[in-house]
């Protein structure tokens, strides 16, 4: 346990690297290949297993609906526990500022919890699983 604890500490820096530059700044244009990178070819979304196309249509529907949005990570929030060779949960805390292009719309802003099972493929990481949560 202890040497695995130390392979995905190794990679703390790596997993942090992917959520700040990929999953946390999605290239909404290229949904398709998004998604395709950052979840592979099915993930379990709350708990439910959808195939990429699925995702694509999820994730475009809903950005379509934001004029523009803001992700981030808390600093200093990201935790990291090994869940198996090259396999990791990662917890953070990200606050979201979504703009509406509906005027009448309400801005959403807020602080969630993300829990994602992250997985190596192909030199870098891929999201196995996502959840989230509102947080006060």
């Amino acid at each position: 346990m202890a040497a695995l604890e130390r392979s995905v500490g190794d990679d703390k820096g790596s997993i942090e690297k992917f959520l700040r530059q990929d999953y946390l700044t999605p290239d909404t244009g290229a949904m398709s290949e998004t998604v395709k990178r950052l979840y592979g070819p099915s993930a379990f979304i709350f708990g439910t297993r959808y195939d990429a196309d699925a995702i694509v249509k999820i994730k475009a529907d809903w950005f379509a609906q934001w004029a523009s949005w803001s992700l981030s990570m808390e600093a200093g929030s990201l935790e990291v526990t090994p869940q198996g060779e090259d396999r990791a949960e990662a917890a953070f805390a990200m606050r979201y500022d979504y703009l509406p292009k509906d005027r009448s719309a309400a801005r959403l802003t807020g602080k969630a919890r993300v829990t994602l099972g992250v997985v190596k493929a192909g030199g870098g990481w891929r999201i196995e699983s996502e959840t989230s949560q509102a947080m006060q």
